[in-house]
């Protein structure tokens, strides 16, 4: 056989004899074409990545994913669409308060471009929220899509980053939706839907995890809702636009306004953070934050903001007043129903014991009652409450009696006898009022109607003492001041049926009385009166001299009291019963004692 060459070209199909050589020139050429524009192009791709996108590629091949979705999900041997997952980029949100204090920490599913889905009412309080990626990277969320009628808000980390490897659609109520957990370690599971209800862009549905852990819910390779795990129950459902066709509508910092800014909390870590404040300015700022609202759930404040932690640092600044001596001021500073609104008993029952140690009762019994109704179903609490509030009550009339503050003595033991109607400490204080104002019968009536225990012995016999001695004082003006002090305070009537306060001045030789006195008394202050020299602490005066009808003191009547109409500095309301007065009686004072009696000529 013969080697014949071939006629046609077995690559195009040419014949080789019409024009051999130069056919074969022109195929060279060809081939070399598409090779170096093969070679360009590929080179040409490679170089318009810019440097975010590459880094993104990066950071997508670094995050936990988990096997991407077919186009179409494959048939199970039943038949049945096997479940769909998607490929998730789980990063872990930080969120902080206005000092930086960590709030919580919780994973979250990263989708292009940026966007994420959290609890609305996790994120209240937080001032600072950052995102840390699998690569290390940290970014701040730039911004968010919050609705009033949804409890899921969306945020978004800076937009010129291409960050997430699945994008979010919304929901088909048409198509089949898996869970999926963000911790790849467990299984995913199959989501019935049922019972709906709609929140805006959102569509709640009762999902319960077989894990308390957060997920995605998909459909399609698509991640089309969420599940947060212990901060939210249920599972949410996104039924507005796609992710990329989405914009920000806010600021972090527009959200922190809206749901934290002016609250009880925010209030407490101002208090706490302002190194300008002092002890007293700290405790003051940390009870008054008490009547601001709160507007964080027990479950989701920081321990340094929980009630407890907060009173402890209450409580532990009380201390520290007391050792300065400035709870005076503080108790000056604040108002019984403010202190109420703190809500803590041993926080209140302190300030109240100090308080009646320092004298302040109408303050500390203020707090006291305020205790009281509020621990109405604590019988322990109640009945602790109302030792304290018998003690204060106890030392209130003993003050008052030793003042002589007769008045308020009367309208303080009203309340007690209201509380404490058996109670032998606050019978005695009755006895007590009746001999001030010299009625020894009323007095030895009140005293034989109790039986009384044996710590109050000593004061029972002193009071028989007392009603013995006014017995034998008939006929005299008993009156009872303060022991050890030089000033007499009495209460003397006036025409009128007027009452006028007046202090015993042996070195007067004339009464005096008020201007207003006199104009109560309907005397006329004209320059045709006549006026004398009045010597007090601030000089010499011209005072007008006037006449009394009479001065009755404890039923003993003085007619046509010569008097001078003065105001004493600092005691306008007050007079002097001088020596034109006193001259009608025999005078004994025991100032140890603090007892004057007045036996009349």
């Amino acid at each position: 056989m013969l080697d014949l060459p071939a006629s046609f070209c077995p690559l195009c199909g040419a014949s080789l004899h019409r024009s051999g050589g130069r056919i074969l020139t022109l195929t060279a050429v060809t081939v070399l074409v598409m090779i170096v524009g093969a070679y360009g192009y590929v080179k040409y791709q490679l170089n318009r990545e810019p440097d975010a996108a590459r880094q993104a590629v990066t950071e997508q091949l670094q995050a936990r994913s988990i096997a991407r979705q077919p186009s179409e999900p494959p048939q199970d041997r039943a038949g049945t669409a096997a479940a769909s997952t998607a490929a998730i980029l789980v990063a872990e949100l930080t969120l902080a308060d206005v000092n930086d204090h960590k709030i919580l920490s919780a994973p979250v599913a990263v989708l292009t471009p940026g966007w994420f889905a959290f609890p609305a009412r996790s994120g209240v309080g937080a001032y600072s929220w950052q995102v840390d990626l699998p690569s290390g990277r940290r970014f701040d969320v730039e911004g968010g899509i919050l609705h009033d009628t949804a409890p899921v808000g969306l945020w978004q980390l800076p937009a010129a980053t291409t960050i997430g490897q699945t994008g979010l659609m919304p929901w088909s109520p048409d198509q089949p939706v898996t869970w999926q957990p963000l911790d790849e370690q467990q299984a995913v599971q199959q989501v019935p839907i049922r019972g709906t209800e709609n929140l805006g862009d959102f569509v709640r549905i009762p999902f319960q995890a077989s894990e308390e852990i957060p997920g995605v819910l998909v459909q399609n390779g698509q991640v089309v809702g969420w599940t947060f795990g212990d901060l939210m129950p249920g599972g949410y459902l996104w039924t507005g636009n796609r992710g990329m066709d989405l914009a920000a509508e806010f600021y972090p910092e527009d959200f922190y306004r809206l749901t934290f800014a002016g609250s009880r909390e925010e209030a407490f870590l101002l208090a706490l953070a302002n190194e300008d404040f002092n002890d007293l300015q700290r405790l003051e700022a940390l009870t008054t934050a008490h009547q601001l609202e709160s507007r964080l759930n027990p479950a989701e404040t920081p321990d340094h903001l929980a009630p407890e932690a907060i009173h402890a640092i209450m409580r532990n600044l009380i201390g520290r007043l007391e050792m300065q001596g400035r709870m005076d001021d503080l108790l000056a500073s604040l108002a019984p129903e403010t202190v109420l609104t703190v809500k803590d008993t041993n926080f209140i029952s302190d300030l109240a014991g100090i308080a009646i140690d320092l004298g302040a009762y109408e303050f500390a019994n203020a707090l006291i009652e305020g205790l009281q109704e509020a621990d109405q179903d604590q019988p322990v609490q109640r009945r602790n409450l109302q030792g304290m509030q018998a003690t204060l009550y106890h030392s209130w009339l003993d003050r008052l009696l030793s003042d002589g503050d007769l008045d308020e003595a009367r309208a303080v033991h009203q309340q007690a006898v209201e509380r404490f109607p058996r109670d032998p400490a606050i019978h005695l204080a009755a006895v007590e009022l009746a001999l001030r104002e010299q009625n020894w019968v009323l007095a030895e009536g009140l005293l034989a109607t109790r039986n009384y225990p044996i710590e109050l012995r000593d004061r029972v016999s002193r009071l028989q003492q007392e009603i013995s001695a006014l017995k034998s004082q008939e006929g005299r003006i008993v009156i009872r001041f303060r022991p050890g002090s030089r000033i007499i305070p009495v209460v003397a009537r006036l025409g009128r049926g007027l009452n006028q306060r007046f202090i015993i001045d042996t070195g007067a030789s004339i009464v005096t009385v008020p201007l207003s006195t006199a104009r109560q008394l309907g005397i006329d202050i004209s320059d045709n009166l006549p006026r004398r020299l009045f010597y007090s602490a601030t000089g010499v005066q011209h005072a007008v001299e006037i006449t009394l009808p009479f001065i009755a003191l404890d039923g003993w009547v003085v007619e046509n009291v010569r008097a001078l109409v003065v105001d004493l500095p600092g005691q306008s309301d007050v007079g002097l019963l001088g020596m034109n007065y006193l001259s009608n009686f025999q005078m004994d004072v025991d100032t140890g004692e603090g007892l004057m009696t007045l036996t009349p000529r």
